[in-house]
Formats: C-alpha cells, structure tokens, sequence
C-alpha cells in the first residue's frame, strides 16, 4: 500500500534523530481514534493515524490492517507515543471466531506493542 503523502508530515528530508516525533493512533476508524486524533492535533501535536481501508489514506494517514501480518510494518517516521485503539469488541464476534479475532486483538496488537517496546526511537 502506498502512503501517498504521509512522507512530508514526517519530513523525511532531516535526519531521524533531529525529527520531532509523531504520536501514533492505530485505528482512526474507531470513536476513540477519531476523538484522539482531533485532540491531539487541536494540541498542536504531529500525528499519524492507521487505518485499514485503503481509501482513508493520506497525507497523515497511513494504512495498517490488523487481519495482515504486522511484523514487518513500521510507522513512516519515528513516533514517541502509540496508542492503539483498534481491535474486535463484540464479544459476539469473538465467540463466532475465536481464531480471527484473536489474530487481531492478540497476535497483531501484541507484535506492534513489541515494536514500540523494542525501537522506541523509531528504526533506521
């Protein structure tokens, strides 16, 4: 999936380590990640939001869909804050299909929590 212009908010031109960080809200397509990020942004806060559908991409959104493997997925530029508000929670859902859903609420969120443990700084 290509960012389209998510690469000037993150001011890819300057060095990693003399860049501001960004705040990281995965799931923008929920309530909470919605009012966050207006939040945040109203704050005067760089912020970059996931998404999974592929038309909601943009200059600050960035696309991330938990039912993908997410090992190999990294923010466009270092974040200092992530905050995840995105995952199945009909427990309806998780009755009908444990497996998926337990794919995305437990394999994908714990990797990109493992992520933000072990490069807090971003990647190079």
């Amino acid at each position: 999936m290509q960012m389209k212009g998510i690469w000037s908010l993150c001011n890819l031109n300057m060095p990693l380590k003399n860049q501001s960080p960004a705040k990281l809200v995965v799931g923008l397509d929920s309530f909470v990640g919605r009012v966050l990020i207006s939040h945040l942004k109203h704050a005067g806060m760089k912020v970059i939001g996931s998404t999974r559908r592929p038309t909601y991409v943009d200059e600050s959104n960035v696309y991330l869909d938990l039912t993908e493997n997410v090992g190999q997925w990294r923010p466009p530029c270092a974040v200092d804050v992530a905050v995840i508000c995105a995952g199945i929670t009909k427990l309806g859902a998780c009755g009908n299909d444990p497996v998926s859903t337990a794919h995305i609420n437990i394999s994908s969120v714990s990797t990109l929590v493992w992520w933000k443990i072990w490069f807090p700084k971003g990647y190079s």
